[in-house]
């Protein structure tokens, strides 16, 4: 589901949520649309510069740009409707009148830019996933395999906790869980029925075709029943404990 604000609107449609950074680098975003552009557009550009395909060389750079734009947006939210530049703020803030000071203060450090970019890649030191936000700090997964953003975020990582995921899964266990994970994830709300998948390697990020997506999901579907199958006979072997005998008259 693509999120754009303001104005609040959530949207459906033909739109990839999942952006190739560098043949071997992919970055999947959550929060508005609006915010990634800009940001995208200068790492992307750096990263042409530098050439490089260091995942946590990319991360930073990421990290740097977040910075970057956050702060011209903050700039122009909150500082030049007092008539400031960031500039204007950090030279002259002695002069300035302690309430101007204050509330510049107050505003500056609740400001969300609100976006959130999980980076996933792989180089020659191995797989990476990383998960920056607001206002541009960084947390890695490497260690854990897995990771969500989103508001579908609970759902999605504890699908992959109940699976016993771990980083020795094999492909096919990956593309199963993950997708599993998705799904379960739109009980959410601002969660899309949509769905693109990629795999990354070093060599390259394949976005994998409709059919295959068409296939997990029949598969997925294959669970359901037998989970409800399941939910069914379990249902039947508690009637026949007999329980109520233990529950008052009036539960």
């Amino acid at each position: 589901m693509l999120t754009v604000n303001p104005p609040n609107i959530e949207v459906e449609g033909d739109y990839v949520k999942t952006v190739e950074i560098t043949k071997n680098c992919v970055a999947a975003t959550s929060g508005s649309a609006l915010a990634f552009t800009p940001l995208l557009r200068e790492v992307k550009a750096e990263i042409m510069r530098q050439s490089t395909t260091d995942i946590e060389q990319i991360v930073n750079l990421i990290r740097s740009a977040y910075f970057r734009v956050r702060n011209r947006k903050l700039e122009e939210e909150i500082l030049f409707p007092m008539g400031l530049t960031l500039k204007d703020y950090y030279a002259n803030q002695q002069g300035l009148a302690p309430s101007v000071v204050s509330l510049a203060v107050q505003n500056m450090m609740k400001y969300n830019y609100n976006l959130w970019i999980l980076v996933a890649g792989v180089d020659e030191k191995g797989p990476h996933l990383t998960r920056l936000e607001n206002p541009g700090k960084t947390f890695n997964y490497d260690t854990i395999g897995y990771l969500a953003i989103g508001s579908g975020e609970i759902h999605a990582v504890s699908t992959f906790i109940a699976s016993g995921y771990g980083l020795k899964a094999t492909l096919q266990r990956g593309l199963a869980v993950a997708f599993e994970a998705k799904k379960r994830s739109e009980k959410a709300p601002g969660v899309g029925e949509l769905t693109d998948m990629y795999v990354v390697t070093k060599e390259g990020a394949t976005h994998l075709p409709e059919e295959a997506i068409v296939e997990l999901n029949g598969m997925y579907e294959k669970r359901l029943q037998s989970e409800e199958k399941v939910v069914s006979e379990v249902e039947a072997m508690v009637a026949k404990m007999g329980l109520e005998k233990y529950v008052g008259k009036e539960a």
